[in-house]
């Protein structure tokens, strides 16, 4: 057998020649898929795969193609302005096994791929790339996990298409521009900054107008608030109002919204019973992902422009607020009864949301004390009914507060005679009683066994309709474990 060190060059040599030829083998095109269109429709690129080899080529095609765009589209102005189609919000469910699919290209064969995006008037340049670095694809398995398998039979290499120019004609029509941070904090601003193109071409401007914003997230729905010229600038009304607007700069107006100034009007309740709650932004949204979309109405109502943008809401504080501290403890009520318990510990007073359940501050973690792993309560919120309820959840975590282990309930809303806020003082204290046994669904085979208790306060309100002092306090706290010894029967 030859001696490594002299055979090693010889293979890494083959190795380098193969994934260039088989780079060579595979020729990508771009073109557009049909005229440019004006500004305010979508530009449809197409892109070709051409094998001119004389063997078949595996290419490895993504999840979700047709929303996700493929292959990898640049464009780019004269200014050097860059565009890239990105894909679209969409729901999709988690799919064992192969992420994506192979496509098989045979000696010969070709396969194209259409993208449509949103491209600003002027003239453009256009190109495409295709990458595949490994020989592996992507596995999804269980839990929300993936790696990453071999697949020694697929393509890799790099090809890049020639570049094709064309140019998008100016917009006709009024346009909204504008964008939001990629993350906002809970109780810092959440500005969405740009500006409302209005082209002669539209025809004369309303001199009044009125801005709808719908906010919300897959998981909460979402809730409409309304902002209105003010003179000088525009700000949050707590109805459709009406506002004479300034003068453009040329085309353009700039326009700037903090989206949590406002209250978001949202329906609760079931077909029969319904019910408007306004909500904070932070009351309103989770923690991650979220949209906005933005309409502008003249005085009849009608829609003339609309504008759509993302964020990501980050973790609500994580850290507990100092000078408060959570508690439970057995009530002398019965065995299954407990009392939470909300104190002031510093020497400041502290305003808080009034009632402990008002609106979703309380929760607590409910475990089985042989197996506290094994199995997990929390408390969440019903909004479509008139009673709490429980849910298990495996495996127990804290990382989900503070949404998923609160509760809200009718009982516990809040009314027009009631405050929705309290100055609770140094040493003083708020306090519920509750049973358990409203939360479980078989109330005596579970709550009999001995059971861990944790307590949770969490407020994501910051007060936008009290401007007293001090401001209302938001964070998390979590409190230590009660330890309840089983119901002897």
């Amino acid at each position: 057998m030859p001696p490594l060190h002299v055979a090693l060059p010889c293979l890494l040599l083959a190795a380098s020649f193969a994934s260039r030829a088989s780079a060579q083998e595979l020729v990508l095109e771009a073109r557009l898929g049909a005229p440019a269109r004006s500004a305010e429709e979508r530009q449809l690129l197409r892109a070709t795969l051409r094998n001119r080899g004389e063997r078949p080529l595996e290419i490895l095609l993504p999840e979700h193609l047709g929303l996700v765009p493929f292959p990898a589209w640049e464009l780019r102005d004269e200014s050097g302005r860059v565009v890239k189609p990105e894909a679209p919000s969409f729901q999709s469910m988690w799919m064992l096994g192969l992420q994506g699919e192979v496509l098989k290209l045979a000696p010969g064969a070709e396969q194209s791929f259409d993208v449509e995006t949103l491209v600003p008037p002027g003239r453009w340049t256009a190109r495409c790339v295709l990458a595949q670095e490994r020989a592996e694809v992507p596995w999804a398995k269980p839990n929300f996990e993936t790696e990453m398998r071999p697949r020694p039979s697929l393509w890799t290499g790099r090809v890049e298409s020639a570049s094709v120019t064309f140019e998008v004609s100016a917009y006709r029509a009024p346009r909204l521009e504008l964008a939001l941070p990629e993350r906002v904090a809970l109780a810092g601003p959440c500005v969405a900054t740009g500006s409302l193109l209005w082209p002669s071409a539209a025809g004369p401007r309303p001199a009044r107008l009125a801005l709808r914003v719908n906010l919300g997230s897959k998981a909460r729905g979402s809730g409409t608030a309304y902002f209105a010229w003010n003179g000088a600038g525009w700000s949050a009304s707590p109805e459709l109002r009406y506002g004479a607007v300034p003068a453009l700069e040329g085309e353009r107006l700039p326009i700037a919204l903090d989206l949590a100034t406002a209250l978001y009007e949202i329906e609760r309740g079931s077909s029969t019973t319904k019910t408007l709650e306004r909500l904070e932004l932070g009351e309103l949204l989770d923690d991650g992902w979220f949209y906005a979309s933005v309409s502008g109405l003249d005085e009849h109502g009608t829609m003339r422009f609309h504008g759509e943008l993302t964020s990501a809401l980050e973790k609500a504080p994580s850290a507990a607020p100092s000078g408060l501290a959570i508690e439970v403890r057995a009530s002398a009520r019965g065995p299954r009864y407990l009392e939470f318990v909300l104190r002031n510990t510093g020497a400041t007073p502290r305003r808080i949301p009034a009632d402990l359940g008002v609106p979703q501050h309380l929760g607590f973690a409910l475990r089985f004390a042989e197996d506290p792993k094994a199995t997990h309560w929390s408390v969440i919120s019903d909004a479509d009914s008139n009673h709490l309820r429980g849910r298990r959840v495996d495996p127990p975590s804290l990382a989900v507060l503070p949404r998923s282990l609160s509760w809200s309930s009718r009982a516990f809303e809040r009314t027009s005679a009631a405050p929705t806020e309290v100055l609770l003082a140094p040493g003083s204290e708020l306090t519920r009683t509750l049973d358990l046994r409203a939360f479980v669904h078989d109330p005596q085979s579970e709550l009999d066994r001995a059971l861990l208790v944790q307590p949770i306060w969490s407020n994501r309100r910051v007060g936008l309709e009290c401007a007293a002092e001090p401001q209302l306090t938001i964070g998390v706290l979590v409190g230590a474990e009660l330890s309840l010894p089983a119901v002897a029967r």
